[in-house]
């Protein structure tokens, strides 16, 4: 019985270690980007949304994850407040996290803006009691059955209605020595471009991003995304370990987004694992657009992520 509790600790240090820690990373353009830099905070101009995941799908006890997150901005387009909740379970394991995120964004010049963002915390690994099945629920074994953690991180952009580049560190106490948190840190760099296209009716918005963890390991990302006269959205993506996707979305009125997304590994060692699926429900609260008012003219768009009236001081 002791060996067994024992393997249930070893494994949860494991996912702790291994996945917990990582950022919720999801696949498509349709959800905000603040959790891979606080500095995106308020930057598209505000949305709540919704995304439930699926995750391998051909594993008995497949990984299924939620996430609700909200932004917006404040004083004259200048400051942008946020938060997101997100839970995650994987066979006997729980994982929740909340967030709470800031961000500050200043103009350079006419065409270029500066953001810096600020991000603190909060995530708790819990053990599922029950659904453990064992002789004795008393163990002193079992007493630890959650461990909660603490951290912030920090990040800026510096973007124009054509892109825009990023670089945030999560998990600062990883460099601080702070043993409150055992969360792993993690260096990630953005691109993202914005290309008219068909005279600005439609976007094409490429996309990478490169992860670096504390422990040495490299993930990469990248995407593109095309959005067909501001109503359909696709897109297909690439990372680290085979894995590809795909993703389409439909937007109403500017304001209202659905989206689903489906990724799988290409490599035989994971074909298996089956795929994953993934939903989004997003809600903009101030219409976004990124077609040119006057296709004959050069006038600059204004995109989905980044609005054109926000560059001038």
């Amino acid at each position: 019985m002791k060996k067994l509790l024992l393997y249930i600790h070893l494994i949860v240090i494991f996912i702790y270690s291994a996945e917990a820690q990582q950022i919720p990373n999801f696949q498509q353009v349709m959800t905000d980007g603040f959790s891979l830099n606080p500095a995106f905070t308020g930057l598209s101009g505000g949305s709540v949304s919704f995304t439930y995941r699926q995750a391998w799908t051909g594993l008995e006890s497949s990984q299924s994850m939620s996430y609700l997150s909200g932004h917006t901005l404040l004083r004259g387009d200048r400051v942008g407040v946020g938060g997101n909740v997100y839970y995650e379970q994987f066979d006997v394991f729980k994982n929740y996290r909340a967030v709470t995120s800031g961000a500050y964004h200043m103009s350079l010049n006419e065409s270029f803006r500066i953001s810096f963002g600020l991000m603190a915390e909060w995530f708790q690994v819990r053990l599922d009691r029950e659904n453990i099945f064992v002789q004795n629920m008393n163990d002193p074994l079992l007493n630890s059955e959650s461990d909660n953690s603490w951290d912030v991180s920090s990040g800026f952009i510096v973007a124009n209605q054509y892109g825009d580049i990023g670089v945030a560190y999560h998990h600062l106490n990883s460099i601080w020595g702070n043993k409150s948190s055992r969360l792993e840190g993690v260096l990630t760099t953005t691109l993202n471009g914005r290309v008219p296209v068909r005279y600005g009716y439609d976007l094409a918005e490429p996309r990478l991003i490169y992860q670096r963890f504390e422990d040495g390991r490299d993930v990469l990302s990248a995407a593109i995304f095309y959005s067909y006269e501001d109503q359909v959205v696709s897109g297909i993506t690439y990372r680290s370990g085979s894995i590809a996707g795909v993703s389409l979305g439909f937007r109403v009125d500017h304001k209202y987004l659905i989206g689903y997304s489906m990724e799988r590994v290409l490599s035989n060692e994971g074909k298996d694992l089956g795929a994953s699926h993934e939903i989004t429900f997003r809600y903009d609260l101030n219409k976004q657009y990124y077609r040119r008012v006057n296709p004959a003219e050069d006038t600059p768009l204004k995109s989905t992520t980044f609005r054109k009236k926000r560059l001038k001081n």
